[in-house]
Parts: C-alpha cells; sequence; structure tokens
C-alpha cells in the first residue's frame, strides 16, 4: 500500500471513529483521536490541516480541564508553528506548555520542553541561549536518570561547541554521549555519536583517532543494517577520504557523496550533508580541470540544497543556501541575481528571528555594494573562473555551510506521553 492510500485509509478509520465517539460524548477519547488525525496530516505534509485539529484538540483539554492533555496539545502547536519557520510563535505555545508542565511538576514533561525551547534557539542562530537551555534540560534528564535523553542532550551541545570552534569541548561531550548511549544499548545514537566523532576527530587532524571511531561506526552498521545508519558510515568514511592528499581518494569520497544524493532521502539532514560536501570537492575539481559543466553540477546542487531546506522546513539551511546561491550568482557574473537572493536570505532571517544572521547578511550587502566595480574589472579582463571563484567566497561559505549543518539524528519524542512510573519524578 502506497503511502496516499495508507493515508486516506487511515483518515477514513478515524474519521468514523470520531463519529462514534461525538455520539457517546467520550470527549477524553475524542481528544486522543483529533491529535491522531493532527498527526496524520502532519505526516503527510499538509501542516495547516494538522494545526487544525491540533487546536481542537486545545479547546477541548480546556474544557474538560485536562492539564496534562493541554499541555500535550500546546506542545503539538508548538511543533507544527517551529516546522512552518514560524520560530516566535512557535516559542509562544512552547512556554505556555512549560507553564503548566512546571505548576504540574512533571520533569520528563519539563525537560523535553525546555530541550525544545533549546532546538528553536538553534534554529535562530543563538547559541548561548540554546546552550543555556540544553543545559537546563541536560540537569532535569540527568535528576530523573533518563540517559537517553543525557546521552542526546550532550549531543546537541556538542554542536554549539562545534559551531563555536572549540573542538576539545565538543569532543569531551561527545564521548559522554557515546558512553551513556552505549549503557542503554541505543545503537542509532551510538552511531550518531560516533559519526560526529569521526568529524571531530578528523577536524583536529588526528587521523588514528578518526579511524578508531570509523571502525567502530562500521561495526555497529554491520550489526544494525539500518539505511540511516549505512550512510553515516558512508558519510564518515567519505569524509576521510575527502582530507586524502591522493586525488584517488578524494574521487572515491566524491562517488560516496554523490551515490548518498542520489538516492531517496532517509534523513534529510545527512543528504543536505552529501550535497555540501560534494560542492566542495567539486570546487576544487573545477580548479585542477576547469571543466564548465562542473560548474553546472554545483550550481544544480546548491538548488537542491535550498529545496532540502524547504522541504525540512530548517531556517538556517534555507538562508544558507540562498547566501550561497548568491555567491554562485557572482561567479556566474549575474550581481544582480546576488543582490535578489540575499533580499530573500534577509527577508527569512527577519520573519524567523535570526538576529545573527540578519546582521551577517546586511553586511553582505554592503559588501557587494561597495565591490561591485570589482565585478565589473574581473568582467573586462575576461579573469579566468578560479578568480571569480575565489572573489565570491563560495567555496569559504560551503565549507561553513558543512561545519553548521547539523545532522540531529533524535530518538527524544517531546510530543508523546511517557509513563511516570518510568522516572522519578
Amino acid at each position: 500500500m502506497n503511502e496516499k492510500k495508507k493515508f486516506t485509509v487511515l483518515l477514513d478509520i478515524c474519521q468514523k471513529r470520531l463519529a462514534r465517539l461525538k455520539e457517546s460524548n467520550n470527549k477524553t477519547s475524542i481528544n486522543n483521536l483529533l491529535k491522531s488525525i493532527g498527526y496524520l496530516y502532519k505526516e503527510k505534509g499538509d501542516l495547516d490541516q494538522a494545526l487544525i485539529y491540533y487546536q481542537r484538540s486545545l479547546t477541548l483539554s480546556e474544557e474538560i480541564n485536562d492539564r496534562q492533555a493541554k499541555i500535550e496539545s500546546l506542545k503539538l502547536i508548538s511543533h507544527i508553528y517551529s516546522l512552518r519557520g514560524d520560530l516566535d510563535r512557535a516559542l509562544i505555545y512552547y512556554q505556555r506548555s512549560l507553564t503548566l508542565s512546571e505548576k504540574i511538576g512533571r520533569k520528563i514533561d519539563i525537560a523535553l520542553i525546555i530541550k525544545e525551547i533549546g532546538n528553536i534557539c538553534m534554529k535562530k542562530a543563538d547559541l548561548d541561549q540554546a546552550m543555556s537551555h540544553y543545559r537546563q534540560s541536560l540537569a532535569y534528564f540527568k535528576e530523573i536518570e533518563y540517559k537517553q535523553g543525557i546521552a542526546e542532550l550532550h549531543n546537541s551541545i556538542s554542536q554549539i561547541y562545534i559551531q563555536k570552534n572549540d573542538l576539545d569541548q565538543a569532543l569531551a561531550h561527545l564521548s559522554q554521549s557515546l558512553s551513556q548511549s552505549e549503557e542503554i544499548g541505543d545503537n542509532l545514537i551510538i552511531s550518531h555519536s560516533l559519526f560526529k566523532l569521526v568529524s571531530v576527530a578528523n577536524d583536529k587532524n588526528d587521523p588514528d583517532q578518526a579511524n578508531e571511531y570509523l571502525q567502530n561506526l562500521r561495526a555497529i552498521n554491520e550489526k544494525e543494517r539500518s539505511r540511516i545508519i549505512g550512510q553515516r558510515y558512508r558519510l564518515a568514511e567519505a569524509l576521510l577520504l575527502k582530507t586524502h592528499s591522493r586525488m584517488a581518494q578524494k574521487s572515491e569520497a566524491l562517488e560516496i557523496f554523490q551515490e548518498i544524493v542520489n538516492e531517496e532521502i532517509v534523513d534529510y539532514n545527512l543528504t543536505a550533508f552529501a550535497m555540501l560536501n560534494l560542492c566542495e570537492l567539486l570546487l576544487d575539481e573545477l580548479k585542477f580541470y576547469g571543466e564548465k559543466e562542473v560548474l553546472k553540477q554545483v550550481k544544480e546542487l546548491l538548488t537542491k540544497i535550498h529545496d532540502v531546506a524547504l522541504q525540512q522546513r530548517s531556517p538556517q539551511l534555507e538562508v544558507q543556501s540562498l547566501m550561497l546561491r548568491a555567491e554562485f550568482s557572482l561567479v556566474d557574473g549575474d550581481i544582480n541575481r546576488a543582490f535578489y537572493l540575499l533580499e530573500l536570505a534577509l527577508l527569512e532571517a527577519e520573519d524567523t528571528g535570526m538576529k545573527n544572521w540578519i546582521s551577517r547578511i546586511s553586511r553582505e550587502q554592503e559588501k557587494l555594494k561597495k565591490e561591485q566595480d570589482k565585478w565589473v574589472e574581473l568582467n573586462k579582463r575576461n579573469a579566468p573562473l578560479e578568480d571569480w571563484i575565489e572573489q565570491s567566497g563560495l567555496k569559504e561559505g560551503i565549507s561553513e555551510a558543512i561545519h553548521l549543518e547539523e545532522e540531529t539524528g533524535s530518538r527524544l519524542d517531546p510530543f508523546t506521553l511517557i509513563p511516570k512510573d518510568k522516572f522519578r519524578v
């Protein structure tokens, strides 16, 4: 049964059951079913319909004075606004659910909501606020001894240190994440930690340590046979090959990245990560061989990255991809399009409240205005393609995007109830 037919069948079952429940006036069951229907629409990608059902669930929760149900509805609504890129409104609903959770005192809810607020701060590129919320959430997870939560929070904190280029601290938190996930035997989180450990060790120019992590990841991959773990292993392998001095290894890395880009998407972050790395290698290839066909491939990839950002509703990746496309437009000699794409990036950053990116894009716009004569001069002297690429900053922009792109690998579900007897609350 294909996904469209499956959705139709499940929706029909839910709607018929909803009609029966309305006859019996079982409001608690109706409320649960409204959330289930909303979830179906969310999975289909119809966020507007999902929001309608979650709002109906919130109204009913208030009507029957069920505080726990109200918390769940508020979290679900927050999640939809986050997916739509309306981060400020998502924060409002998360804060409402957090206030109510604190009144009830259910620490697992508090921890999960604070973590989600931290994720919103990450999307806004507010690293300090994200760190503050992640550490608060981590403290709650430690108090209730929820090792999966502890493992994932150490992973999230490591990403902040990666973005701050504090690789020693990143390694320390990733090691703690790995230790916790090994204790509970969660191979998905283990593979995520090992994948990032390979990347960080590689960035620290520690090939022996990177290879050790890679072999551990290989063992997990052979044991689990999961598509997402498989892609993580191949990406980690390609990262090490990419930094090799010999062209044969770089070519092998390029082939792996290309394979993953061409495969069915199992995780948008992994696909975007592969695309960015492939762009970087193609630009290196362009530098050595000067083939214009390679430039066309880069242009197509940058467009695909933007499509991925829209599909996964990732404001930071969307802004980055627009900026990369603007830099590519300069390489292509189209300065007007570069201005246009930067303006789109600025609007997206403003709409989602990403203050750091707003400042940065504004600086790029001012810089481009001041340097228009340089681009005219490059055109007049028919400068080689390498000069255009260097002047545009495209290579540096792609390299930065690779380090900023996070593959979350999250297994925590903040939108389902977790039994109270599982934790010390």
